[in-house]
């Protein structure tokens, strides 16, 4: 049992000293929303970090691909700034 607390502590030790120390990087513009409806959406929700993770490879966003079930929650997890 103790075995196991200490293991918890570790990781949640290390947990939160990597979210205070990362960093978000936002892309300027992805290259395949250019033109399309939800642009303006799009990148402003990206200026605000909420699909800075998103991004699926080659500053390329896919618009029109459905989204996973993981990526929703991440959606969800920095537009409401929960620090899990």
């Amino acid at each position: 049992m103790k075995y196991i607390r200490k293991a918890l502590q570790i990781i949640i030790s290390i947990t939160l000293f990597m979210s205070v120390f990362s960093a978000r990087v936002y892309a300027a513009s992805y290259t395949d929303t250019q033109g399309h409806w939800a642009e303006n959406g799009i990148e402003a929700l990206t200026k605000k970090g909420i699909l800075s993770e998103i991004e699926r490879g080659d500053n390329k966003f896919e618009p029109d691909a459905n989204i996973t079930r993981a990526e929703f929650f991440v959606m969800i997890n920095n537009a409401f700034e929960f620090n899990i």
